[in-house]
């Protein structure tokens, strides 16, 4: 068994957020990090967030030990639980805990609509039909106040907003600048126009590779080693020719290679079931048939121990896995009765793939250190 780690609410990458919050003018009731609170003090032109999906310390480790990265890496933080791109993006990008913005995983159950919803791409989960964004859809109930508000909030225009994404994800925040790039290369060069405009500047960059292609090929492919070489190749170069700007780098999560179990290979569980079960495949939420709860827990023990620790939602509640603060209104609709969470390499699907499914050699989610931490690095330029 890996060892578990938990998210750190005083040490985490929502205190990133806290931190750069803070240096605008804008108070959180969460901790910052004074290593990254001295960092902006120093009040550079341009602060840039460039967000690395998937790349955890670990994964850093193996992949870069001498580069750019790892050379300037201060630090190391977790992630938020679920460790995954939906929840730990959403509080970068507003401040706050899962618990309270709600965006807790890739599945979510709305119950307005009898509904599976994979929330980013807003598809059905199970038929994974494309669903039309029409007036009050999962993403509008689920809409946030956003660092870009809270920015513009202190601040006016008298600090531009940016928020740089891939030009395949649909980025459509408020209060700030949305602009689209197409490889690593573009995003740096456009990083770099935006940068030379006179004024102070927040900047958030996302970059969904390592992550994109890790998914497909592994976490310590030699392709993903590429990906890593050309990352750092571009972020020298960006760092080398820019003037008076702060870089931060984080990663949401890291990467771990899995093996996958199906729900419906499991003697009797799927028939314990109430519903399809949400979130991810590492962290599963768990809503049980009436009077099925001693035979699930049985099935649990025999087939699932090993690599999934159970909680009750009562646990998971107070031991704080989601975050502080109040809970968002739709909390209760997406989480039930228990949450398995892989603390080894599995991952639980629901049924058996069918032949031109998509099957993930490494994702993430779980509570092994390996997704868990992730690194800090700070280049100031």
């Amino acid at each position: 068994m890996n060892k578990i780690v938990k998210p750190n609410w005083s040490n985490s990458i929502l205190n990133v957020t806290t931190s750069i919050l803070k240096h605008y003018g804008y108070n959180s009731s969460y901790p910052t990090i004074p290593l990254l609170d001295e960092e902006l003090e120093k009040d550079k032109k341009n602060i840039i967030l460039l967000l690395l999906d998937g790349l955890g310390n670990e994964n850093l480790e193996e992949l870069s030990p001498k580069g750019i990265l790892s050379r300037n890496k201060k630090m190391t933080l977790t992630s938020t639980f679920p460790s995954t791109t939906v929840a730990a993006t959403s509080s970068v990008e507003s401040g706050v805990t899962p618990l309270q913005h709600g965006w807790l995983g890739w599945s979510l159950y709305f119950k307005e609509f009898d509904r599976n919803i994979d929330i980013f791409p807003y598809r059905d989960s199970i038929t994974k039909e494309e669903i039309p964004l029409t007036s009050g859809n999962g993403k509008e109930i689920l809409r946030y106040k956003s660092v870009y508000d809270k920015i513009y909030e202190k601040n006016g225009d008298l600090v531009k907003r940016y928020s740089f994404h891939p030009e395949k994800i649909n980025h459509d925040f408020t209060s700030c600048i949305n602009k689209s790039y197409g490889d690593i290369s573009d995003m740096f060069d456009k990083l770099y126009e935006v940068c030379q405009e006179d004024g102070k500047k927040y900047i958030y960059a996302y970059s969904a590779n390592p992550d994109y292609d890790m998914h497909e090929f592994g976490s310590n492919n030699p392709k993903i080693k590429k990906d890593i070489f050309r990352i750092e190749k571009e972020l020298k170069k960006f760092v080398k020719k820019v003037d008076d700007t702060l870089v931060i780098v984080i990663a949401d999560h890291g990467h771990i290679d899995v093996e996958w179990v199906y729900i419906s290979e499991i003697p009797g569980m799927k028939e314990c079931l109430k519903g399809f079960p949400t979130i991810e495949g590492r962290a599963r939420n768990i809503s049980l048939n009436a009077g099925k709860e001693e035979e699930f827990l049985e099935i649990y023990k025999k087939y699932l121990k090993n690599d999934f620790v159970l909680y009750s939602k009562k646990e998971i509640l107070e031991e704080n896995f989601f975050g502080l603060g109040k809970k968002h209104f739709k909390f209760d609709d997406f989480i039930d009765d228990y949450m398995l969470c892989a603390i080894g390499n599995k991952c639980l699907g629901y049924e058996l793939p069918k032949e031109e499914d998509f099957i993930m050699k490494s994702t993430h989610a779980g509570l092994t250190e390996r997704e868990m931490i992730v690194p800090l690095i700070i280049i100031e330029k």
